[in-house]
């Protein structure tokens, strides 16, 4: 819905039916059908830059139903204004750089989308009656709104959601509601509409980035001005070094302290900013109706970290090193067993980083403070070092071990071994990984696709075996791995990653890391979920979904 008034026509088209949510992808069967490619622009309002643009098409051969899409990401380009730099300069390098990447007339029936972010985007979060009429429950949203807005709703473009309601809140509606200034708005067009970039849709909101809240007064911009709204679900992203600001956030974005268990959040956090936030900038929360589903960490951890001789002459990794940046990110989809495997976070990561971190289980009021849906899945958003991604492997799924606590005491008996090693101690990291930064906030490491070998064996490797680890390494790379439980045992593993290579080369890699997986001893089928391709000169990355079945 969007404010009544005269806006610019462009702008007004443009949002009507405005969806919120950074990237997310809405496809029409008229664009399947048609084939029209669609093209997403993703700029930030506070740093002035456009962060990522991103080419969805058809490929040639493809068929409509099981098609394959190509996403061909331009990456991040910084248009950040210097004193040589003005603003009308920034403009035209802006216009120019839109015209390079998408020439006028390259794709003639193309759909564009601009993905507006940051702390310009106004987010509000609030309860109204139940109203019957769509008209009547506008104007509560409006003069709702109108309360709690810093500048008059006429000078903007808004918008709104309602939450479903649940058995025990009958009576009144939960409101989500987006603002952006027009002039705002206005400008961003203005400036895609001058490259020859016709708007065919623009979003609100979605992930920021850690530059955001210290560019912008509190007074001014929203922190939780930052999120991606769907009908089910809201992710809300919130920044800030410090877990207890982590805390007060929720407490602004109008979830109350009963809904939450203020006292036990507050138990929760101090912990954890202790011992392992310390280095963390970001973190995001998912929330479904009033409850907290999903919690997930990043950030990047500060200082040197060097690889042990003995384990790169093992894993047979490169020795140069592409990026110093080391993200550390995990997301757990339960709680309960969050809890229970605190001690194996903050061991295996507090090692990956070579520091030394006390292991304490989480409040038993925590449990209590988050009641999820997903009881029997864990989900690992792996930016981690090859070692603790090997523990993480090794406790969960080749040991099958039916609870939390086993795997925690199975990973106390594999860090004990590793720390036994020959030149393994807590500030020799093994992390000589080759990382890198693929468009929007996606960091990869890479992994050798070594899986059958135990850590405990490392160590004893002959020479023979040595040259046949480094044989089996494969050039993938993996962004996140999922395990599925049943019966109380892990039986079933989701694995997304890439591939890159020369184009000739890049679909064998993917065949040939399949065989591989199936014929290990601790796997069994693997199927495709997903598959896509970019293509950067003669170089192509297969990006994958697979599900590995467990032995």
């Amino acid at each position: 819905m969007v404010s009544s008034g005269r806006p610019e026509a462009v702008s007004q088209n443009l949002l009507t039916g405005l969806s919120a949510g950074l990237g997310r992808h809405v496809w029409r069967w008229k664009s399947w059908w048609r084939y029209e490619p669609e093209v997403f622009f993703g700029f930030d309002l506070v740093s002035d830059q456009l962060r990522w643009v991103r080419l969805s098409r058809k490929p040639k051969g493809g068929v409509l139903f099981g098609l394959r899409w190509e996403l061909v990401d331009f990456g991040i380009h910084d248009l950040a204004p210097t004193p040589d730099f003005d603003e009308a300069d920034k403009e035209r390098a802006l216009i120019e750089y839109l015209q390079e990447l998408i020439p006028p007339g390259r794709y003639p029936r193309a759909r564009f989308y601009l993905s507006i972010q940051g702390a310009g985007v106004l987010f509000r979060r609030f309860s109204i009656p139940v109203l019957k009429k769509k008209s009547e429950e506008e104007q509560a949203v409006l003069w709702e709104a109108r309360k709690q807005t810093p500048f008059p709703l006429e000078n903007a473009y808004w918008t709104y959601r309602t939450i479903p309601r649940g058995k025990e809140n009958n009576k009144k509606t939960e409101v989500i509601f987006l603002a952006i200034l027009r002039s705002l708005l206005d400008r961003q067009v203005g400036l895609f509409l001058q490259a020859g970039a016709p708007l065919a849709g623009v979003t609100l909101g979605g992930f920021g980035f850690s530059d955001v809240l210290p560019a912008v007064p509190r007074e001014e911009g929203e922190a939780v001005g930052l999120l991606e709204i769907s009908p089910k679900s809201s992710y809300f992203s919130l920044y800030g070094k410090n877990g207890l600001e982590f805390f007060r956030e929720f407490s602004s974005i109008g979830l109350k302290p009963a809904d939450l268990e203020a006292g036990a959040l507050a138990q929760f956090l101090e912990p954890l900013t202790a011992e392992v936030l310390s280095s963390l900038d970001f973190y995001q929360a998912q929330v479904s109706g009033r409850k907290v589903a999903r919690l997930f960490l990043a950030g990047l951890p500060s200082g040197d970290v060097t690889i042990p001789a003995h384990f790169e002459s093992v894993l047979g990794l490169k020795a140069s090193v592409l990026s110093r940046v080391r993200e550390l990110s995990y997301a757990v989809d339960n709680a309960a067993e969050f809890a229970e495997l605190y001690p194996f976070f903050a061991k295996a990561l507090g090692t990956a980083l070579g520091r030394d971190r006390n292991p304490q289980l989480l409040p038993e009021a925590l449990r209590k403070t988050f009641q999820l849906q997903h009881q029997n899945r864990l989900v690992f958003r792996l930016s981690l070092p090859v070692l603790a991604f090997a523990i993480l492997f090794q406790a969960f799924h080749i040991y099958k071990l039916r609870s939390a606590e086993s795997a925690v005491a199975r990973l106390e008996q594999e860090l004990m071994r590793l720390e036994a090693v020959p030149g393994f101690s807590h500030a020799a990291l093994l992390e000589k990984n080759i990382l890198s930064t693929q468009g929007f906030l996606s960091q990869f490491i890479r992994y050798p696709a070594v899986f059958p070998w135990h850590l405990k064996e490392l160590s004893n490797l002959t020479p023979s075996e040595v040259e046949l680890a480094r044989a089996t390494l494969l050039p993938v790379m993996f962004d996140s791995v999922s395990a599925r439980q049943k019966h109380g045992v892990f039986d079933k593993l989701e694995l997304a990653g890439s591939a890159t290579a020369p184009y000739e080369e890049t679909d064998a890699i993917v065949v040939e890391f399949i065989r591989r997986l199936e014929h290990s001893p601790f796997f069994g089928t693997v199927k495709v979920i997903s598959k896509s391709e970019e293509k950067f000169g003669n170089q192509k990355t297969v990006g994958f979904a697979f599900e590995v079945g467990l032995k």
